[in-house]
């Protein structure tokens, strides 16, 4: 639950952010419709899908979403531009996490948030409800034979034939996606190769996006053959509805 009380707008750097804005009315309207306000970067297909189990339950009310970067939605939060939001959900734990511990959550608790165990929420502030796998995900143009199944793997093709893959590989750009940076983060921490896997990715000419939906449009598409260090959930679901990729 967000409580936006601390305003540090003259310190930020003035930006233009482009929030998409989506309207669920309730399902029994009424004259005194309660209306709960969330943002986040979760994709609005996905978000339609929660909010018409949660309608389904609570039909009295109304429910904005606004449809937000990780980055953009942290900055909006501090610069207090999302005052009237009530619950911010966001992939960027670290930022989540942030915003918690610098005054911008208030404690939630009911019964639900109590059977969630205590290793999934902090000071009942923040709350994980989801387990999401990262991967890598292939287009099923490419050839099976290239295919690596893990990133040692992707990075050992892309040192063989640094020249096929060029252009072609595409993952989230840390400067825009808060995601991105927290994977980022985790892979130099993890794994004995990031810099490596970094190196070959900026020799191989790798695209750069602010969300999962854009890297599998052009994987569908055909701009792309492979997408690094993605939502495993947003994939199988493109893939569940028979788009052409391989995760």
């Amino acid at each position: 639950m967000l409580a936006a009380t601390l305003v540090v707008a003259s310190v930020l750097p003035t930006r233009v952010f482009a929030n998409t804005p989506y309207f669920y009315p309730a399902p029994i309207p009424s004259s005194v419709n309660p209306m709960l306000n969330i943002a986040g970067p979760t994709d609005h297909q996905v978000v339609g899908s929660l909010v018409a189990g949660f309608q389904e339950k609570h039909p009295d009310v109304n429910v904005h979403y606004e449809d937000i970067d990780t980055q953009d939605l942290y900055v909006q939060t501090v610069s207090g531009q999302l005052e009237h939001v009530d619950v911010l959900i966001s992939s960027a734990v670290d930022l989540q996490l942030k915003l918690a511990n610098d005054g911008y959550a208030q404690a939630h608790r009911s019964v639900h948030a109590a059977k969630i165990p205590e290793w999934a929420k902090w000071r009942n502030e923040v709350f994980g409800f989801t387990l999401e796998p990262i991967v890598l995900v292939y287009s099923k143009a490419l050839l099976p034979a290239h295919r690596a199944p893990t990133r040692a793997g992707l990075l050992n093709e892309l040192e063989k034939q640094r020249d096929g893959w060029f252009d072609r590989i595409g993952t989230y750009d840390i400067r825009r996606s808060g995601l991105g940076y927290l994977l980022a983060v985790h892979d130099e921490r993890s794994s004995y190769d990031f810099w490596g896997m970094t190196n070959a990715l900026g020799r191989a000419g790798v695209r750069l996006y602010d969300t999962t939906g854009e890297i599998l449009e052009d994987l569908v598409s055909g701009k792309l053959s492979v997408g690094y260090n993605l939502l495993g959930s947003y994939a199988y679901a493109w893939q569940k509805e028979g788009l052409l990729l391989k995760s």
